[in-house]
């Protein structure tokens, strides 16, 4: 029991133990023994002698086929055009690749007009000394363009959660394939 706790402190740091393979659990030393073999620790190369043919043989333990690596989506439309093959996941795809894109139009349009709008007024109150009404109906109307749009934009474009409600509908699909945000 020493024995053990000291192999898990020794193992746990780090050291080598001088001792040779030590089993840290019993189902370490279970799957360490091996009839007529050599003990060795579990998932390493066995060297074993046979009487009949004196030969060594060589058993490697079996490779694990690694998980296939995700491939990252950028933007909406990269999803669409990954998504293209699958009847029912590209349709979602591609409508939200569109939405993002109407509403990117609705801001960058809005954000033009509407600061436009404002620097006409403010250059109007600059050149007449005055407070016309017409500068002002500019300004308020500018900064109204720009807010309406920044909102259009808040509330229409997609989100995060639609990016992974496509994704998430993909690799349920696709899972030699996967996709990540």
């Amino acid at each position: 029991m020493i024995h053990h706790r000291l192999a898990l402190i020794a193992a746990s740091l780090g050291f080598l133990t001088l001792l040779g393979p030590i089993p840290l659990s019993m189902a370490d030393e279970a799957a360490t023994q091996v009839p007529g073999g050599v003990p060795t620790p579990a998932g390493n190369t066995q060297v074993e002698k046979t009487p009949a043919n004196a030969a060594t043989q060589v058993k490697v333990a079996p490779v694990c086929k690694s998980a296939p690596l995700p491939v990252y989506i950028e933007d909406w439309g990269r999803l669409a055009d990954l998504t293209r093959e699958d009847s029912e996941v590209f349709p979602r795809a591609e409508f939200w690749a569109k939405r993002h894109e109407q509403t990117s139009w609705i801001r960058g349009g809005g954000l033009i007009v509407g600061g436009g709008a404002v620097v006409l007024g403010i250059a109007d109150r600059l050149t007449d000394d005055t407070s016309s009404r017409r500068a002002k109906w500019s300004i308020a109307g500018g900064v109204g363009v720009a807010l309406v749009s920044a909102f259009v934009y808040w509330a229409f474009d997609p989100d995060r959660d639609d990016l992974l409600t496509v994704i998430n509908q993909w690799n349920f699909r696709h899972p030699d394939r996967p996709l990540a945000p």
